[in-house]
C-alpha cells in the first residue's frame, strides 16, 4: 500500500503562525511614567499597559486599569465601565454603576435588575 501525500501550501498555515491577529507591543508615556505592553491606555499622568497580545486596558477619569486572561486563550478581552467602575474580561455587561465581566473567555454575564452575575 503506497502512502499518498497531501501538499498544502506554506502560506495555508501562515495565518495559524503570524502574530498580526494581535497588535505588537508599544510604550506610551504620561509626564515621566511610561509604560509598556499591549492595548495601552493613559489618562493625566497615569499609563497602564496590558502583559499579553489578549489583555485589555480602559482608562476612565484619571484612573487606569489592565487585566490579563489568567491561563492562555487567544480570544481578546474587553473592558467596559460604568460611572467611574472599570471591568475588564469576557462578555462584559453594565447596569446602573456596576459592571462586571467574566474572568473565562468563554463565560457568560448576565444582567439582573441591578445585579449582575457571571460565570466562573
Amino acid at each position: 500500500m503506497s502512502k499518498k501525500w497531501l501538499a498544502i501550501p506554506l502560506s495555508f498555515f501562515a495565518c495559524f503562525l503570524s502574530s498580526s491577529a494581535f497588535a505588537d507591543a508599544e510604550c506610551v508615556s504620561a509626564g515621566l511614567n511610561t509604560a509598556c505592553g499591549y492595548d495601552c491606555v493613559t489618562a493625566g499622568l497615569n499609563v497602564a499597559c496590558a502583559q499579553t497580545p489578549v489583555g485589555a486596558c480602559i482608562a476612565v477619569g484619571l484612573n487606569v486599569y489592565c487585566w490579563d486572561p489568567p491561563y492562555r486563550t487567544r480570544r481578546k478581552a474587553e473592558c467596559a465601565s460604568a460611572g467611574l467602575n472599570m471591568a475588564c474580561g469576557y462578555d462584559c455587561k453594565v447596569s446602573g454603576l456596576n459592571v462586571k465581566c467574566s474572568p473565562n473567555p468563554h463565560g457568560v454575564c448576565v444582567v439582573n435588575g441591578l445585579d449582575i452575575i457571571c460565570s466562573e
